[in-house]
């Protein structure tokens, strides 16, 4: 595999409240090819979200490196996106506002081709009718379609989503899964996604990796060799019902 994203044997420490020091990551590699999407699964504790904030150079690694296109990482780029658990949508700005922001932010003085593509991306996220909405206004897949929309409306290669339709009701998470398969379907972007359900990331990946508990390091690695685009009345065919019971045993075997 040609690696568009790289991870060389990270290392990283926290200090616990005791002001001890705890070890999170421990020799952890990993490649991601371009345009590949990656799911990422292990029990809770295991290093996944700080994997991610790695990966995005929101944080350094005690020893190790993170490359992006064969460059060193060592802080946030433009090119990458990033979706984290709740939305963090600001309160007093609309959803076209809250959509336009990143572009506001880098491009000075060009509120108006901002908010024009913020428009594009409302479409794109099924949200017509509700760009001058307000967060409160909205459900909360709504809002996650906001922050999604946000994280994309720059262009980024590079999309990292940390456990995003977590805290969805399981109807409305089944939804998230769909739209955010059309868009990746769309876009092509190279996505890491950190998610707590097998299901969801057999779904949605090319490849699942399962991390071991804590001092989290890649334990497995499987393929998901079904086709595309995908339908929900894929998770009940033998294949798809057969791969999740493999990585279930992966995680479960601690």
């Amino acid at each position: 595999m040609t690696a568009f994203l790289e991870a060389i044997n990270l290392r990283k420490t926290f200090l616990d409240p005791t002001r001890s020091t705890l070890l999170a990551l421990d020799g952890l590699s990993l490649l991601v090819a371009e345009g590949e999407f990656l799911a990422i699964v292990g029990p809770s504790g295991c290093g996944k979200s700080t994997l991610l904030r790695l990966l995005a150079g929101l944080e350094r690694p005690i020893s190790g490196q993170v490359r992006l296109r064969g460059q060193p990482l060592t802080a946030p780029r433009r090119e990458i996106g990033f979706v984290f658990q709740r939305a963090n949508l600001m309160p007093w700005r609309t959803v076209l506002d809250n959509i336009a922001l990143p572009l506001i932010v880098s491009r000075s003085g060009q509120t108006r081709q901002a908010q024009a593509k913020a428009r594009e991306w409302v479409t794109l996220v099924g949200l017509e009718g509700f760009a001058h909405a307000y967060p409160a206004q909205l459900s909360g897949g709504m809002q996650q379609r906001v922050a999604l929309a946000r994280a994309l409306i720059h262009e980024p290669t590079l999309l990292l989503l940390d456990e995003p339709f977590g805290a969805l009701d399981a109807l409305t998470r089944e939804r998230m899964n769909s739209e955010l398969l059309n868009i990746w379907d769309r876009r092509r972007v190279t996505v890491v996604m950190v998610t707590h359900s097998i299901s969801e990331a057999l779904f949605l990946a090319d490849r699942v990796l399962v991390m071991a508990p804590r001092p989290g390091r890649v334990r497995a690695e499987f393929a998901v060799p079904l086709a595309r685009p995908r339908d929900r009345a894929l998770i009940t065919e033998p294949e798809f019902v057969q791969l999740v019971r493999a990585v279930r045993a992966e995680i479960s075997d601690v």
